[in-house]
């Protein structure tokens, strides 16, 4: 049997371990236990995600890392755009961030940055099914499918909450508009207008 690109050979009431999973097979059902690789993928080492405008919220500098500049900007936001794919090894790689509050760019260190999932309205902070916007896509869909990490779509608040965000595309060929289901962690912000060098997306 074969799933997902990943070869399943299973042996009635074994454990047996696949390239990329740790499987129990108990009578006709198969239980997935626990990935085999213990340590997960940084959200930022996709390749998907090069040339892609993401806005990201500056997390503790780790120590070793730390500096004035960088204490001051913690909690704040901003985007980067990745120039080349991140490996795990690359994580202390500082990137340039250019700040939302128009206060000078500052390099931060990869592993400080997290997804940006709020939208300010008004001077306050909404969540960000909650309102029309770009996103870009960092995760899998409800269905668990990938094929769209690094596509950016549009919310579509009046039909998303917490739990699912629905989500459409830039229009296809022949005019087709596709929409999708996914949950909040699989979304990013990414504020629709022109970055250093990235550009806005048209949505029809």
């Amino acid at each position: 049997m074969e799933r997902s690109g990943v070869n399943l050979r299973f042996r009635m009431g074994k454990k047996v371990v696949t390239r990329d999973r740790n499987i129990q097979v108990l009578s006709s059902h198969t239980v997935i236990i626990q990935a085999a690789s213990e340590k997960e993928e940084h959200w930022l080492c996709q390749a998907e995600l090069v040339h892609k405008r993401i806005d990201v919220r500056i997390g503790q500098i780790g120590a070793g890392k730390r500096s004035q500049v960088r204490t001051r900007a913690e909690g704040k936001t901003g985007y980067i755009e990745l120039e080349n794919t991140l490996d795990q090894e690359d994580l202390s790689t500082a990137l340039t961030v250019h700040m939302d509050d128009a206060s000078p760019r500052i390099s931060i260190p990869a592993h400080s940055l997290q997804p940006e999932r709020k939208v300010p309205i008004n001077g306050e902070l909404v969540n960000i099914w909650s309102v029309q916007g770009r996103v870009v896509i960092i995760g899998p869909d409800e269905e668990g499918f990938a094929t769209d990490i690094g596509e950016y779509a549009w919310v579509e608040p009046q039909r998303s909450n917490e739990v699912v965000v629905t989500v459409r595309f830039a229009r296809e060929g022949a005019g087709i508009v596709r929409t999708q289901v996914f949950p909040p962690t699989s979304l990013c912000r990414s504020t629709n207008s022109d970055g250093k060098r990235t550009k806005s997306t048209r949505f029809c």
